[in-house]
């Protein structure tokens, strides 16, 4: 779960960058998580396979790796110790130790919790609890809504507007794209085998569209690689709804929305992405206010006409 960070800590990791390399590593900041601490690097293309998969660890399991040494980190994720360090200065840190520090300063931040509120509750309220705390981190990352206006703007000028879900992510992509056909011209809603779906892709494109949304979350399906690189390969911009910056398809989206997932559940809970799937439609629906008003006002003479809904009693 994305823990915050307390902006007491910031002076302290911030003697801890290294100022040699192509970016400083952020300070922690209040209201901060792991992933804001590696994310530029990921962002940048500058670092490994196995660097981001050492940052994917990180970030599923910061509170742990906050106390363990660079020989257990490198353990735990399968590389070797020289790699660990070499990360550590890649993501712009003078060192492991810099690097621990400012991690303990996210994960060691105090935050409210469900036992604050009443110790009584049970696994389930917990749950919910974690969900809460999914939608905080999206409350505070939307303070700034420029990355969200850029998705919108592309995916709003892009006809048709393709839109891909994978496996678990299915249902997510099936409702934006049930709503976004009521305000956008032409959506392509994409899901079903490796060919169908490239051929698909190729035909968004032939068809005049520029910009496609992929939505994808873990366990991240091997099919989604498949279409975020032909999407690439075809000319369309890719903006990807992820459940974080660390994704393994990030580096492949010119334009990524995070918005995490909670894993309390046998079946991880998507109520945050949902949500930023949601403020992303609204963003569209504003992109052509007299269009998407003219769309919506014959849907509803469709509705009153053909009696889509029962009558309230």
């Amino acid at each position: 779960m994305p823990r915050s960070a307390s902006p007491d800590g910031a002076a302290r990791a911030a003697k801890g960058r290294d100022t040699t390399r192509p970016f400083a590593a952020p300070v922690p900041r209040a209201g901060g998580t792991v992933d804001d601490l590696f994310v530029e690097g990921i962002r940048s293309g500058v670092l490994t396979p196995a660097q981001r998969r050492i940052a994917r660890y990180i970030s599923d399991h910061g509170s742990e790796v906050a106390f363990l040494s660079s020989v257990e980190l490198a353990a735990r994720v399968g590389v070797s110790q020289p790699s660990v360090t070499r990360f550590a200065t890649a993501v712009g840190y003078s060192g492991y130790a810099a690097m621990i520090e400012a991690i303990r300063e996210v994960v060691l931040a105090p935050r409210p919790r469900a036992a604050d509120k009443g110790k009584d509750l049970n696994r389930m309220q917990v749950a919910v609890e974690h969900s809460i705390e999914s939608l905080t981190f999206l409350r505070d990352q939307l303070v700034d809504l420029s990355v969200l206006h850029q998705a919108a703007a592309a995916l709003a000028a892009s006809r048709p507007m393709p839109v891909c879900g994978f496996r678990g992510s299915v249902p997510i992509a099936s409702w934006f794209s049930f709503f976004a056909s009521k305000i956008h011209p032409s959506v392509m809603a994409l899901w079903g085998s490796d060919s169908h779906l490239v051929e698909k892709i190729a035909q968004a494109r032939l068809a005049g569209g520029t910009a496609m949304l992929a939505i994808v979350m873990p366990r991240y399906p091997a099919q989604a690689l498949l279409a975020v690189r032909a999407a690439k390969k075809e000319g369309l911009m890719v903006v990807l709804l992820v459940d974080s910056a660390l994704s393994p398809l990030a580096p492949y989206g010119d334009i990524v929305l995070p918005a995490p997932v909670n894993p309390d559940f046998v079946f991880d809970s998507q109520v945050a992405p949902l949500q930023m799937a949601a403020a992303l439609l609204e963003l569209i629906a504003d992109h052509d206010r007299e269009g998407t008003q003219m769309r919506l006002d014959r849907l509803e003479e469709l509705a009153a006409e053909y009696e889509f809904f029962l009558p309230p009693e």
